[in-house]
């Protein structure tokens, strides 16, 4: 009889040990890939919610502040009725960004005014988001208004 062809059990058996060891240097890796797209995705939430309010403030020829709770891990966004922030009309919405983003929290407490031309009042203003492993993303809204995300 002539010699027959095929996998032997030893052969299947070495191929799936390479597998497994592959695959578990991988785990860690995906692990950290996937704490930085939260981050990344919580900074977008930001970054779209401050853009947000801008627009508010301009619709409605009042004022729109955003008030970052490092404490709560939460924000807010309030209507008021002039430029200046001081006749309040209506609270916006409020985000729960750890509820939201596991493992992400916001690092400072700060405020954000934007006023009927949406530019801010007072100046340049950030918040920083951080994840469980110390990595920060910084989320900063210029004088002029406009907004953009700081790796």
């Amino acid at each position: 009889m002539g010699k027959e062809q095929g996998i032997t059990l030893i052969e299947i058996m070495v191929v799936l040990a390479i597998i497994v060891v592959l695959a578990s240097m991988a785990v860690p890796f995906f692990s950290q890939t996937f704490e930085n797209v939260r981050l990344r995705e919580a900074a977008r939430k930001v970054y779209a919610d401050l853009y947000q309010a801008k627009v508010k403030a301009m619709e409605t020829g009042g004022c729109v502040k955003v008030s970052f709770n490092s404490s709560t891990n939460s924000y807010s966004m309030s209507l008021y009725n002039d430029p200046k922030c001081t006749v309040f009309n209506s609270t916006l919405g409020n985000v729960s960004v750890g509820d939201e983003f596991k493992d992400v929290s916001i690092a400072n407490d700060v405020e954000i005014d934007f006023d009927n031309m949406g530019m801010t009042r007072g100046g340049v203003g950030s918040v920083e988001l951080k994840d469980s492993k110390g990595r920060t993303v910084r989320v900063v809204v210029s004088f002029t208004g406009s907004v953009r995300i700081e790796q």
